[in-house]
């Protein structure tokens, strides 16, 4: 089963669509706006490993929790 290690949900720079990357283990920070970074437009792709897209981050999306 494919994994991730430090998922990122973003608006890309160029087309303002969301898409999620996985950073590796290895990153201790985020990116900056403006890196260009390899990403899925649906968890569902990333989790396949199908249709990867290079594209500049944008605005990174935070998670949202309803108590």
């Amino acid at each position: 089963m494919p994994s991730f290690t430090r998922l990122i949900r973003f608006e890309s720079a160029e087309d303002g669509q969301i898409y999620f990357a996985d950073l590796g283990a290895d990153v201790v920070e985020p990116p900056s706006e403006g890196t260009q970074v390899r990403a899925y437009a649906s968890l569902d792709d990333r989790l396949a490993g199908k249709a990867e897209k290079t594209v500049t981050l944008g605005k990174v999306m935070t998670s949202q929790y309803v108590s």
